[in-house]
């Protein structure tokens, strides 16, 4: 999955946001500007509140996305990131540089997914 899938700008609608979500597969959108600078973060959690608040699909995702999302650092390390996704109970964080762009997402279940290591093993048996 290339993180670049789950951009979209504040103006797309809640609609066009919510079939990115749901084709994506990892249950969240990343709302950027023209420099790929994180405003906000959209879940389908995020849209199912603003459509119970009366907000209408065609609408603006700016209008129901968390304007304060929870970011990493390039600079954490795993171990780090997985604890504050713990402490925040959150599935996915953006990795963002110290001008807030989008370098990377990281996924809960990828992170807890065991390394594959390109070990060979020969078994002999005989009698």
């Amino acid at each position: 999955m290339n993180w670049r899938d789950l951009l979209v700008s504040p103006q797309t609608p809640i609609i066009n946001t919510l079939e990115i979500i749901d084709k994506n597969a990892r249950q969240i959108a990343l709302v950027v500007d023209n420099k790929d600078r994180l405003l906000g973060t959209v879940t389908d959690g995020d849209i199912r509140r603003g459509l119970l608040k009366g907000r209408d699909l065609q609408e603006e995702i700016s209008t129901v996305m968390n304007p304060y999302p929870t970011v990493a650092s390039p600079y954490d390390n795993r171990e780090n990131i997985l604890a504050l996704m713990r402490i925040k109970q959150i599935h996915q964080i953006p990795i963002v540089d110290e001008d807030g762009r989008i370098i990377h997402v990281e996924i809960l279940d990828e992170l807890l997914r065991p390394k594959q290591k390109d070990n060979w093993v020969v078994l002999m048996a005989g009698g």
